[in-house]
């Protein structure tokens, strides 16, 4: 698990995740945003959940 990697070491590079599924960027991406926001994180959820299942 890379997430738990980057929170006990913040200098590990974001960039050098291979992404292997849908559902692996998806879940980046909610991290990211949980990161920057975490007031909004239910609206971006649900968002990028909708966007996923019904692509």
């Amino acid at each position: 698990m890379y997430y738990l990697q980057k929170l006990l070491n913040p200098d590990f590079q974001f960039t050098s995740v291979h992404f292997t599924s849908k559902a692996d960027i998806v879940f980046g991406s909610l991290m990211i945003i949980y990161a920057i926001n975490l007031r909004d994180l239910n609206l971006y959820y649900f968002t990028a959940y909708n966007v996923y299942i019904k692509r």
